[in-house]
């Protein structure tokens, strides 16, 4: 979590998080996958569950657009894990 708030790629101690992590970050970055990292997803995976982690990040992406269009405030007590936006 440090490395990426810092904007660092983060180090992985084990090669299927370092896949996850690749199919997220290209599909977020490019919207589409490399053909190396989209074989390792399937061999890691399988199909249906390339679905659901792409399915996954896609409504984590939604559920942090809502949140920011309307200004919804943290609960009480919590600290802000990201820096904010200008």
């Amino acid at each position: 979590i440090a490395a990426l708030r810092a904007g660092a790629r983060p180090d992985f101690e084990r090669d299927d998080e370092q896949v996850v992590y690749e199919i997220v970050s290209q599909s977020l970055t490019n919207h589409r996958v490399d053909d190396a990292t989209y074989a390792a997803g399937r061999e890691l995976l399988g199909e249906q569950g390339m679905v659901e982690l792409v399915s996954i990040a896609g409504y984590y992406c939604l559920i942090s657009m809502l949140l920011n269009l309307f200004d919804v405030d943290l609960p009480e007590g919590a600290e802000r894990a990201w820096p904010e936006l200008a």
